[in-house]
């Protein structure tokens, strides 16, 4: 995210960054808009090594994930 933050600051166009990334307040050369309409969203993954199983704190992470988004989908 920095590079696209220095084009904008630049004066070389606009980015859509997540919101941890966007500005806050106090920043001297840029404003952060939220986009809520229409609401945004982006696809996520977990990734880990290639031929390792996850540990059982990953495990149970992984668990909690699929949770929420099987969840979300009904």
């Amino acid at each position: 995210m920095p590079a696209l933050v220095s084009m904008v600051e630049a004066g070389l166009g606009v980015g859509v960054v997540p919101r941890l990334a966007m500005p806050d307040d106090g920043h001297g050369m840029l404003v952060s808009i939220p986009l809520r309409d229409p609401a945004v969203s982006r696809t996520i993954g977990l990734i880990h090594p290639r031929g390792k199983a996850l540990n059982p704190v990953a495990s149970l992470f992984y668990d909690l994930l699929a949770q929420r988004v099987e969840a979300r989908q009904k």
